[in-house]
């Protein structure tokens, strides 16, 4: 369901110039993801630059290591929220790219990189660099990357990291047709390190190439519109003069950076002023820039005087994040399948196990995967301007896969579990243990709100009971009932209770019988008996009364031909052996009675046996 979005609009007039100040939204719950770096990665030895790295020393700098042994990641978000909606359009694939473009434009024609990277570790003059080597301010911002990014961008004076960089204008590979998305739950995800900056950012409406022809009137976004994403790490600032006076050879080791936070904030497009006509990107610029929409698209008309102060104009540009709609989310649980029906039972808890949950597209690509939690739920996405015709699928895995990986099989699960079966919106299907839910279709309408899907579970079991049982089978002779099996060996086991059913699906209690084991362990082979006896000879007439005082409390209920706590008495007496009579289901003249073991370690846990049908004679 999609929620209503409320904003609410002030116009500001400063020095003249209409400037709208929205209620960006402040995105929250972010889920993170990553990719192995790549192997090898890039090395090579530099001075430093100055401050924290002096120009008279050489430096060993390795990208995409964490130490000399441990290779790197790059970390992407996967799925954020915005004021209860689901976002995704993130790609933990190597080389993507959220913008078809990135187009820095600079005040002069010297071009200077200011970057920063997470640090792996720093080990005297070695510097490891936890993600992958990009060396320019165009590839650090058209990235999905987020432990990498660019320092300081908007910084002209000042301050040990300053630059030239007035405007960067992200470019869509493809123009979007406004009309098509919802604008109150369709727009840009930017991301900072440390959320603390002022920008402003308008909308793309006309280009020419990559040559910007119209804006839109700017969106001021403030430091308190960042949300965090409780993710933080130290960083390395690195800097080249690429061209100038002075150039460098490559990225130069400058700043140490202390934990700072990576941020995010969410404009969409009703908040650029867009409900309808063509959108090819957004602009983004200093927040001390006023001009009108006009004045804007000549970069000789930004102040080059921009110096850093806190929560001011710097701007750590982390990633640009690319177009993002609601993300229509796939949610379902993971269950230990104690009873072996595909049917969740009390006491059958949700279990991880180690499991990833993927949905796989109708071509037979991962969309995305995540790793079951602890309680055995999952979510797992896609974009709803991304659906496509076709079936969908989801696959549980060992692992996680990447995005854009071809997955057509489930993993077995770890730990001596199986699959016991699916359960669909509370339909069980005990034949599909395959690890895998066809979804079908996923409706795609003209405007982005596809519903969510739910209820997508599967049941996994550990079939190795704490006993190793023999035999186990029942005959039913006129109304009496045996029930008969052996164990080899036992560990821990209190007791066994016997459950009958009609129809094989649903069970109920109808006794129980204590370990013969010594303190519940045994090496040896033991025999178990349970007999009950329908008849109950010279006790007919009790029975009768028995029947008829229970008739009334069971007129609607078929094959019950007992009350569960009156009939206890009685089955104990005629049964002749030790056990606890509880509530009986069974009709001796029923043909079909089915027949499972439960049974319970010292601890209350427990396990089931196999379902058999009583045999009659």
């Amino acid at each position: 369901m999609i929620s209503r979005i409320f904003r609410t609009t002030i116009y500001l007039c400063f020095f003249g110039v209409p400037l709208i100040a929205y209620n960006q939204k402040k995105p929250n719950n972010f889920i993170l993801g990553s990719y192995p770096a790549a192997t090898p990665g890039t090395s090579y030895n530099i001075a430093g630059f100055g401050n924290d790295y002096a120009t008279g020393t050489t430096y060993s700098l390795n990208y995409g290591r964490i130490n000399a042994t441990t290779t790197g990641l790059n970390r992407v978000v996967k799925l954020f929220n915005v004021e209860g909606e689901s976002y995704t359009f993130t790609k933990a694939v190597a080389g993507a790219k959220p913008f078809g473009s990135v187009i820095v434009k600079r005040s002069t024609a010297d071009v200077k990189v200011t970057a920063l990277f997470e640090t792996g570790s720093r080990t005297g003059t070695t510097v490891n660099l936890a993600p992958d080597y990009t060396g320019s301010m165009e590839d650090l911002i058209n990235s999905y990357v987020i432990n990498r990014g660019t320092d300081n961008v908007f910084i002209n004076t000042g301050g040990s990291t300053t630059n030239n960089i007035e405007r960067f204008d992200l470019i869509l590979t493809d123009p979007v047709d406004v009309s098509r998305y919802n604008p109150n739950t369709s727009g840009f995800l930017l991301m900072e390190r440390n959320g603390n900056d002022i920008f402003k950012v308008s909308a793309i409406t006309g280009l020419t190439g990559t040559t910007v022809t119209a804006l839109n009137t700017p969106v001021t976004v403030g430091v308190a519109n960042w949300g965090s994403t409780a993710y933080n790490f130290e960083s390395v600032v690195m800097q080249q003069r690429v061209t100038g006076t002075t150039t460098d050879a490559n990225l130069k080791p400058s700043q140490n950076i202390p934990q700072q936070n990576i941020s995010g904030v969410f404009v969409t497009l009703a908040q650029v002023g867009l409900t309808s006509g063509t959108l090819y990107g957004v602009s983004f610029f200093g927040g001390d820039v006023a001009l009108t929409n006009a004045q804007l698209l000549n970069i000789a008309n930004y102040p080059t005087t921009t110096s850093e102060t806190p929560n001011a104009y710097g701007i750590d540009f982390m990633a640009g994040g690319g177009f993002f709609t609601r993300a229509v989310l796939i949610q379902g649980t993971v269950w230990n399948d104690a009873n072996n029906n595909a049917i969740r039972g009390a006491g059958e808890n949700g279990i991880a196990n180690d499991l990833w949950a993927n949905l796989v597209s109708p071509s037979g690509v991962v969309i995305s995967s995540l790793k079951v939690n602890a309680n055995g739920t999952y979510t797992t996405y896609v974009a709803s301007n991304s659906v496509v015709t076709g079936d969908y699928k989801v696959i549980l895995t060992n692992s996680e896969k990447y995005e854009g990986v071809a997955l057509s099989a489930a993993d077995n699960p770890l730990n001596g579990y199986s699959y016991t079966g699916v359960n669909v919106g509370g339909v069980a299907n005990t034949s599909n243990q395959t690890g895998i839910i066809n979804l079908g279709q996923i409706y795609r309408p003209l405007y982005d709100d596809i519903a969510d899907v739910s209820g997508i579970d599967f049941g996994i079991r550990n079939p190795a009971l704490p006993i190793t049982l023999g035999t186990l089978d029942a005959t039913l002779s006129g109304n009496r009932l045996s029930v008969n099996w052996t164990t080899f060996t036992e560990k821990s086991n209190r007791s066994f209770d016997i459950e009958a059913s009609s129809d094989g699906n649903q069970f109920t209690k109808i006794g129980s019988v204590n370990s013969k084991a010594q303190n519940g362990d045994s090496d040896e082979g033991l025999h178990y008996e349970f007999v009950m006896d329908l008849e109950a000879g010279s006790l007919a007439l009790v029975w009768g009364s028995i029947v008829l005082a229970c008739s009334a409390l069971f007129i609607k209920r078929k094959n019950k031909l007992a009350c569960s706590l009156l009939v206890t008495g009685f089955a104990t007496i005629v049964s002749g052996i030790s056990c606890t009579k509880q509530d009986t289901i069974v009709d001796g003249k029923d043909a079909r009675i089915f027949i499972r073991l439960k049974q319970i370690n010292k601890d209350g846990s427990f396990e089931y046996s196999k379902t058999i049908q009583a045999v009659k004679r």
